[in-house]
């Protein structure tokens, strides 16, 4: 079996312990502790999230901080997983020329903007959070209208969810950011609804 379908496969398995079993976050651990493949390690981290691990957690905010490769791959995994991304195989790396997301603009703010979005683990929603921001950050692209008001309310809930000053910090740096930068090209796109 080559690369890309062994990730398919594998991100699957993860996708499946992390939903059915009741012993996911020992077993996601597990895996965690043998795995160097940027996309299932962005994958397992996912599901732990899911799983309110704050030691996850802490991981993949290291990982986005100080690991450009690992942020390409949690962007690209975000785009293929809303349907941007349709061709190839993983890991999917956004990487300029960078695809386009309205699919998953469109359906990360419908997420943010469900009654059941709070209900999920503070941990996961942050992760959800900043990699949807990094989306617009390296396009240099910004956000208003309803999107932005349905991203700061999202951020704003986090808040006093147990989350680290400097977690907390980086997703009000990142939401001014894409609120206030042009877009790079002079094209006014725009996602405000």
């Amino acid at each position: 079996m080559g690369l890309g379908p062994r990730l398919t496969v594998c991100n699957l398995l993860v996708y499946l312990i992390s939903r059915t079993s009741p012993a996911a976050p020992e077993q996601l651990t597990a895996l965690l502790q043998r795995e160097r493949d940027e996309f299932l390690l962005s994958s397992i981290l996912w599901a732990l999230c899911h799983h309110e691990s704050d030691s996850a957690l802490s991981r993949f905010f290291y990982l986005l901080q100080y690991d450009s490769a690992f942020r390409a791959c949690s962007r690209g995994y975000v785009l293929y997983y809303y349907g941007d991304v349709r061709a190839g195989r993983p890991p999917f790396l956004d990487l300029p020329p960078y695809p386009p997301h309205e699919r998953t603009t469109t359906r990360v703010l419908a997420m943010f903007e469900s009654t059941t979005f709070q209900a999920i683990p503070p941990q996961r929603r942050y992760v959800d959070l900043y990699t949807f921001m990094d989306i617009y950050l390296v396009r240099h692209e910004s956000i208003g209208g309803r999107s932005l008001s349905t991203l700061r309310a999202a951020t704003t809930a986090l808040s006093g969810q147990g989350l680290t000053s400097a977690m907390e910090e980086k997703l009000s740096e990142m939401l001014q950011a894409i609120s206030r930068r042009p877009i790079a090209d002079g094209c006014s796109t725009s996602f405000a609804g």
